[in-house]
C-alpha cells in the first residue's frame, strides 16, 4: 500500500499488517536460505525498552525500524527541545530504505523467473543469486538499526534527565534529614538543606512545564512558598486560623508527596 508521496502506508493497520507479513517471509527466506546473516550481539547494549521487542537467535526485522528508514525525519522533538539525528543515520536510513525497494522489485522478478526455468542448474544459480540478494539487505539492515537505536536511545536518556536529576537531588535531601537528624539539629536552619530543596523546586517546575506544553504548566512556582507555609505550620494553630492552616499543610503535604 503506497501513499500519494509514493512512499508505503506504514500508519495504517493494514499497511502495518502487511509490511510485518513481508518482513516476515523474508527473515524466513533467509533461514532457509541459510544466508550469511550480520553479528546482532550488539542488541545485547539496547535498553530494556527495545529488548523486548526483540527475540534472541532471531533477524528480527521490525516494521518500526523500516518505517523510520522511510521517513528519514532529520530530527525529533522531545520535551519542546528539538534533538538532530546525525547524517550517518539519515544516510544508512535512506540506503536501507532504497535496498529494500529494490528487494521488493528483486522477488517479484526472481518468482517470475524460478518459475520459468527449467534447467537445474540455471535454478541453482538463482537461488545464489537471491542469497546475495538477501545477504546485502540483511547488512544494510543491521547497519541502519544499530546506529538508529543508539541515538535514540541517547535522545531519551537526554530527555529524562530532568527527572534523574530530581531524584538525585531529593537524595540528597532525605540523606541530609538522616544525617542532621541525629545530630539533633533543626532542618531549616541548614544551608544545604534548604539549597537542595530550592533545586528540587526548580527542577520540578521543568517538569511541570515540558509534561504540559499546552500553557497549563506553570514553571514560576517559587520554594518561598514551600518555606512560607512552613513557618506557618509552626506559628498558627488550627484554633487560630483554621483555613490559613489547612492551607499551609496542604502545600507541605503536596511538596512531601512529590518527593
Amino acid at each position: 500500500m503506497q501513499r500519494n508521496d509514493q512512499k508505503f502506508d506504514l500508519d495504517s493497520f493494514e499497511g502495518q499488517n502487511s509490511c510485518k507479513k513481508f518482513l516476515g517471509f523474508i527473515e524466513k527466506l533467509c533461514e532457509s536460505l541459510k544466508i550469511k546473516s550480520q553479528n546482532r550481539t550488539y542488541r545485547k547494549t539496547f535498553s530494556n525498552a527495545y529488548k523486548v521487542l526483540y527475540k534472541e537467535g532471531k533477524l528480527c526485522y521490525l516494521t518500526e525500524i523500516l518505517d523510520s528508514a522511510q521517513e528519514a525525519f532529520p530530527y525529533l522533538y522531545v520535551n519542546g527541545e528539538k534533538y538532530v539525528f546525525s547524517k550517518q543515520v539519515i544516510d544508512t536510513g535512506k540506503k536501507l530504505f532504497k535496498n529494500f525497494c529494490q528487494l521488493l522489485y528483486d522477488t517479484k522478478e526472481s518468482y517470475q523467473r524460478i518459475c520459468e526455468e527449467q534447467s537445474y542448474q540455471a535454478i541453482v544459480e538463482l537461488v545464489n543469486e537471491i542469497r546475495g540478494i538477501l545477504e546485502e539487505f540483511d547488512e544494510n539492515w543491521v547497519e541502519y538499526e544499530k546506529l538508529y537505536v543508539v541515538e535514540l536511545m541517547l535522545i531519551e536518556q537526554d530527555a529524562r534527565r530532568f527527572i534523574q536529576e530530581a531524584i538525585d537531588v531529593e537524595r540528597e535531601i532525605t540523606s541530609a534529614e538522616v544525617r542532621e537528624r541525629a545530630k539533633g539539629k533543626i532542618m531549616v536552619e541548614c544551608s544545604d538543606y534548604n539549597k537542595n530543596r530550592k533545586r528540587l523546586v526548580e527542577i520540578l517546575n521543568k517538569i511541570n512545564a515540558v509534561a504540559n506544553p499546552d500553557g497549563k504548566g506553570r514553571d514560576d512556582l517559587q520554594v518561598e512558598i514551600l518555606y512560607q507555609a512552613e513557618g506557618i505550620c509552626r506559628r498558627i494553630s488550627s484554633s487560630q486560623s483554621k483555613a490559613v492552616r489547612k492551607l499551609a499543610e496542604g502545600i507541605r503535604k503536596s511538596f512531601g508527596s512529590l518527593r
